[in-house]
């Protein structure tokens, strides 16, 4: 059988660090696989993206001209308004994914671009239901389907050595519950939020692990200062994948206490997967496409969004429980690993796509969205 052949464009990729970077590995390895693949990708900041833009629609038009079969597939909203007349031209053939803050930026001129590529291209695939949601209403009438997302298991890490290296790190007490968030550090992150509003509220040994770094994290230092028990938050910085490997395999609970901020929505939240995947159960806010990576009584709890009292009623469930959450951790792990696996989402990309995969084995496990 002839392999298909497929241009992918997208402005985020490694060895820059975050969600849709990883998310871009991700299906470039499982098109590499299945397709013929030409990969169009930014490896470098965002201040590049003026250049990179043009030569995306330069080079992606050509490869295109030259086999009129390939199909084109555009990472973000970002880059279907920088190449929307290649997606005008290759409309039946043209394929984009939406990540949520794509849809909601309020720049000039920049939503009725996306709003006319989404009208012209083929399919366009969302990364939950929120954002099906976002793109529905700026092209109503679109075909929009919804892209099932999953992460590679991680190295295998004992939790017990994990939490006792974080222990050891960080001069933390052994009975301490170990809280966990790990991402670029901005407003709707709400971590400033969860620090000055429900950690004051949380009487037991809670320490909070903030990685990453970003625009919020002034905020966050001074939110820290201003607690009772100093001391209780601890700034990590960026941190290497065997770090958060440590981070998240040995927290108690990892939180994502997401706030909402217009023009600016939590597409999905791989974290909590990743998270999931090591047993730690996960906090997060009942928002967006969060909605869709926390998985109630599976993988952990959705608490409405900006109430300290439900927030802080769970840290103490996890502080006073340890020993049961101990017990649940392998069933956190297992269910994660079945319903948000790398060939969970194989499948549900190469099916929308119209793709042919012989390589994976799917026991078709019932979508928990």
């Amino acid at each position: 059988m002839t392999r298909q052949r497929v241009v992918f464009v997208t402005r985020k990729f490694p060895p820059q660090i975050g969600g849709m970077e990883l998310l871009s590995k991700q299906i470039v390895d499982v098109l590499s696989e299945a397709a013929d693949l030409e990969v169009i990708a930014l490896k470098r900041s965002q201040a590049h993206l003026l250049w990179f833009l043009p030569f995306a629609a330069v080079r992606a038009a050509w490869l295109l001209s030259v086999d009129r079969d390939r199909q084109l597939v555009l990472g973000d909203g970002v880059v279907l308004a920088g190449l929307l007349p290649v997606a005008f031209l290759w409309g039946s053939r043209c394929h984009c994914l939406v990540m949520g803050l794509d849809l909601t930026y309020r720049a000039p001129g920049y939503r009725a671009l996306v709003r006319m590529g989404l009208r012209s291209v083929a399919r366009i695939l969302a990364i939950s239901r929120a954002t099906a949601r976002e793109a529905q209403g700026l092209a109503p009438g679109a075909r929009v389907e919804l892209l099932r997302l999953g992460v590679a298991e991680p190295p295998p890490m004992d939790r017990r050595v994990a939490r006792e290296a974080l222990c050891a790190a960080h001069g933390i007490a052994p009975d301490c519950a170990i809280l966990v968030s790990v991402g670029r550090l901005e407003a709707r992150k709400g971590i400033d939020w969860f620090i000055r509003e429900v950690l004051p509220l949380v009487e037991d040994e809670v320490v909070f692990l903030v990685a990453g770094s970003g625009p919020r994290e002034p905020a966050i230092r001074q939110a820290s200062e201003a607690l009772a028990r100093r001391g209780q938050v601890r700034f990590l910085g960026r941190v290497t994948e065997h770090e958060k490997n440590v981070l998240m395999s040995g927290a108690d609970v990892f939180v994502m206490p997401n706030i909402s901020v217009p023009g600016d929505m939590e597409g999905f939240g791989l974290v909590a997967i990743e998270a999931a995947m090591r047993g730690t159960p996960v906090l997060g806010a009942d928002l967006e496409g969060i909605r869709d990576s926390v998985i109630p009584s599976k993988t952990g709890w959705l608490v409405e969004a900006q109430d300290p009292e439900v927030f802080a009623e769970v840290v103490r469930f996890v502080a006073q429980n340890r020993a049961e959450m101990e017990q649940r951790r392998i069933s956190i792990r297992n269910y994660a690993a079945a319903h948000f696996s790398l060939d969970a989402m194989r499948q549900s990309l190469l099916e929308s796509l119209g793709i042919q995969d012989g390589s994976a084995d799917t026991t078709g496990d019932d979508d928990p969205r």
